[in-house]
């Protein structure tokens, strides 16, 4: 039985989820997952870490890319594979492992981290949306409006999430392809060869580097027993995850491709890749229209950690007030935002050059080891019966 693993309430359970029936406002389905694992995942990819990669893996992002996305995969792995044993989420775990202020405090830090998460993504997609869709430089309060619409979401459950992912398919399907369409004639792939150049150093650095993109195993955590599990689930979620990560390293390969030597110079990728279509001498900049929509998705993706931060911290404090976690997440989000808005490189290599560390706990060690707040507790109930 699913149940088996995780047996047992959770004592001090918060307001906001209940230990029988699972609240509607916080649960998703597997297809929803599935569609966050295959667009959310490479949505914010696409900016600024090809051009950080490649400045320090040169021709080899793709093994740094590559190696990041196996580390992660494993990680999502062991959430997606304990989604299918317990239906207890991992507030509960933790609780029933250690008590519930234990799972509190947790959550609490749990919180704070996703928060923390979500600063490098927003500031950068704040500078991307100043520096290309303008064609003056705006103030940073054209971006204020972003902050409204996260509010909303993060004030709507885990099931506004799972809406956005149905809503983002399509966006992504529809954009993305053409994108990539558009560009693969002019990449030289030869500009790759020979794989291993850059040397062992040089490629574990630049997964180092970009370990603040690609920690999304640690939002699934908070997704742990909200998911309606079916059928094959392992196998749905599982082809997801490596679609998403395989759109990023076909990207990855056609943007060294095309630009090989200055490629650590161009910042905004995803708006340059398409731009030698030759096409588009005849009908103009068309691929700004794909763009446009890929931005819709990468919108949905940005919100999703404040989300989840707006979500845990409301278990840490044991409340059911969405709107008043949201409004503080949001908050705090803005005032980084406003205090950095001229600082960015300092920003980005203060997170990706000496913070990584922090992404390696939440974002690896830990979805690695919440599969043992279940088989322990299992275990020790099995030493009793004998």
């Amino acid at each position: 039985m699913k149940n088996d693993l995780a047996a047992g309430g959770a004592a001090g359970q918060p307001q906001n989820s209940s230990s029988g029936e699972k609240n509607d406002k916080h649960t998703i389905t597997t297809r929803q997952l599935c569609f966050m694992l295959a667009f959310f995942l490479p949505a914010n990819k696409l900016i600024l870490l090809p051009a950080v990669l490649t400045q320090y893996a040169e021709n080899d992002l793709l093994l740094s890319a590559l190696a990041v996305f196996a580390a992660q995969g494993v990680a999502v792995f062991a959430l997606l594979w304990l989604m299918t044993r317990t239906d207890k989420t991992l507030f509960e775990l933790i609780a029933a492992k250690f008590g519930a202020w234990a799972a509190r405090i947790f959550y609490f830090l749990f919180s704070l981290y996703l928060l923390f998460s979500a600063v490098l993504p927003v500031t950068e997609h704040r500078l991307y949306i100043q520096n290309t869709m303008y064609d003056t430089l705006p103030t940073i309060l054209i971006f204020l409006p972003f902050f409204f619409f996260s509010g909303y979401a993060a004030a709507k459950g885990l099931q506004c999430a799972g809406r956005a992912a149905d809503v983002s398919a399509p966006l992504f399907l529809f954009s993305v392809p053409v994108l990539i369409f558009m560009s693969v004639a002019s990449a030289d792939f030869t500009q790759l060869l020979p794989v291993g150049a850059a040397g062992t150093g040089r490629i574990f650095s630049g997964a180092a580097h970009i370990l603040s993109w690609c920690s999304d195993a640690a939002w699934l955590a908070v997704f742990l027993g909200n998911v309606r599990t079916e059928r094959r689930f392992l196998l749905k979620t599982g082809v997801s995850y490596a679609c998403g990560a395989a759109c990023v390293l076909f990207f990855l390969a056609i943007f060294y491709g095309i630009f090989s030597a200055v490629a650590l110079n161009e910042s905004f990728a995803v708006i340059k890749i398409a731009r030698y279509y030759n096409a588009l001498k005849t009908l103009g900049r068309i691929d700004l229209l794909f763009i446009y929509v890929l931005s819709l998705v990468q919108l949905f993706a940005l919100t999703l950690p404040v989300q989840l931060s707006a979500h845990t911290m409301g278990m840490a404090f044991n409340a059911d007030m969405p709107p008043l976690f949201s409004a503080i997440v949001n908050g705090v989000l803005l005032l980084v935002v406003l205090f950095t808005s001229k600082s960015f490189p300092s920003l980005e290599q203060t997170i990706n050059g000496y913070l990584f560390p922090v992404f390696l706990l939440f974002g690896y060690a830990l979805p690695v080891l919440c599969p043992l707040l279940a088989i322990r507790k299992n275990r020790r109930k099995g030493a009793k019966k004998a």
